[in-house]
């Protein structure tokens, strides 16, 4: 475990290794919950923050625009164990660019209950095998079809807000 911290809101920027338009790493993150809370989870980087209100991310700080199109999901539990929650592609909350025209950047609200989730980030199409059947688990995998636009970083920030989140850690896991 790294990256301890206790807070409602919090906010982990990264990097993916990503390089000659293949884009089929991951990270995951895993937090845990006390009580039965609503969630938000918003992706930045291919868009930047300059959309959001505020123009940046729940911790404050301004998120560049440039990063890959990014797609998230989230699995009940910790490890390979844990099973297929939801996942987005493009969300609806997504904070829109600086010119007002949609971007790639995803977005989940839903409400988790007591215990350990995972969340993991990845590049569009490097979609995790149980999202793809609609159930499954971590373990299961990733699909390695990501694709990575060579004219982009290789940067994300991720947003995780709400109440009752108490423990929040990136293990560093890659798929």
């Amino acid at each position: 475990m790294s990256d301890v911290a206790s807070a409602a809101s919090t906010s982990w920027p990264g990097a993916l290794a990503l390089s000659a338009g293949v884009a089929n790493d991951t990270a995951t993150y895993e937090f845990s919950v006390s009580a039965a809370p609503a969630i938000t989870i918003q992706s930045y980087g291919y868009g930047g923050s300059g959309g959001a209100p505020g123009g940046t991310n729940l911790t404050g700080v301004v998120i560049p625009a440039g990063g890959f199109d990014p797609s998230i999901c989230v699995f009940v539990g910790a490890g390979p164990s844990a099973t297929f929650l939801a996942s987005n592609d493009d969300g609806a909350r997504m904070p829109p660019s600086l010119n007002g025209s949609p971007c790639p950047d995803s977005a989940l609200s839903l409400t988790l209950g007591r215990g350990t989730d995972a969340l993991v980030v990845q590049a569009f199409d490097n979609l995790s095998l149980a999202e793809n059947l609609g159930s499954g688990t971590l373990g299961d995998g990733f699909t390695g079809l990501g694709n990575y636009d060579l004219s982009r970083t290789n940067n994300f920030a991720i947003d995780i807000g709400g109440s009752f989140v108490d423990t929040l850690f990136a293990n560093g896991l890659v798929e």
